[in-house]
């Protein structure tokens, strides 16, 4: 009975503790999503059409070097903007495996195209990404860590008994691998504060 209250206690706690930590990786994930501002409508038009237009130019491009002019284009047009910079790396990623899948020419194009990833890379990169990253690996940490360990681990086992240990850190475990046990314990305090029953009668 004791070990139950205090593992439904220790449950509550987790629950309530790990509701924060959601709170703050979701917090914490939003940063990650680059926070821009979009171009007004007669720019967007006119960037739309830009970016179709050079699509266009390089499908029909007649050669590599040509097709390669048109992409710095576009990435020099989709850099002027966090957000479209952000928009174009999908489209930049596939156009660079292609490039460098053929094979042709390329260490004659790898710099180009190595300046080309960087500078739309820099221009839709996330400020602080590193201090980001590292603040939802403490999470992730937090998440994992116990709430009871070495003296404190040691007192709860020998004063509430071995189940009480095993369990103290993961609590809603208890009451998965005990279901009939815990629901026994439950209808019992149930009784008690309804009629009064004792708690400890079979």
């Amino acid at each position: 009975m004791v070990t139950h209250v205090f593992l439904e206690e220790m449950k509550d706690r987790r629950g309530k503790y790990n509701a924060l930590l959601d709170e703050a990786e979701k917090q914490t994930r939003a940063l990650l999503m680059p926070q821009f501002e979009g171009l007004n409508e007669a720019d967007r038009i006119l960037y739309d059409a830009e970016i179709s237009s050079l699509k266009t130019k390089m499908l029909l491009s007649p050669n590599q070097r040509t097709t390669i002019q048109y992409l710095e284009k576009m990435v020099e047009v989709a850099s002027k903007n966090g957000h479209t910079a952000h928009e174009l790396q999908g489209y930049f990623t596939g156009q660079l495996a292609e490039l460098v899948g053929k094979g042709d020419n390329l260490p004659h194009i790898r710099p180009a195209l190595l300046v080309m990833s960087q500078k739309l890379a820099k221009a839709s990169q996330v400020p602080n990404f590193d201090e980001i990253k590292g603040q939802l690996d403490s999470i992730n940490q937090m998440r994992s860590a116990s709430f009871a360990v070495g003296q404190v681990h040691t007192a709860i086992t020998e004063n509430l008994g071995h189940v009480a240990g095993e369990y103290v850190n993961e609590p809603a475990k208890y009451f998965e691998d005990h279901a009939d046990t815990a629901a026994l314990v439950e209808k019992k305090i149930e009784n008690h504060n309804r009629f009064g029953h004792d708690v400890f009668s079979e």
